[in-house]
């Protein structure tokens, strides 16, 4: 069985990144989770194991997002660092 959810967690979990592609699939402990307003709440106790994958039609826009937000990232540095 398959299906998509969406997760939040309070905890970093170690898969939790800019380096994880949209579509990652994960492996979790069977059993009672917690969910709220409809989010399933993980916390890193609930994970076994990154299975991997992604999702191809996602994957560009998360690549293209991801320089965007190093560009920003050196724009501010270089401004903060100037500023001086």
């Amino acid at each position: 069985m398959s299906f998509f959810l969406t997760t939040v967690s309070s905890n970093h979990l170690f898969w939790d990144s800019l380096n994880t592609p949209p579509g990652t699939k994960i492996l979790i402990k069977a059993g009672t989770l917690p969910v709220s307003h409809g989010l399933l709440l993980l916390r890193p106790s609930h994970l076994i194991y990154v299975l991997g994958g992604k999702v191809a039609n996602l994957v560009e826009k998360w690549e293209l997002n991801k320089v965007i937000y190093i560009l920003i990232r050196d724009i501010n540095i270089y401004y903060n660092v100037n500023s001086i």
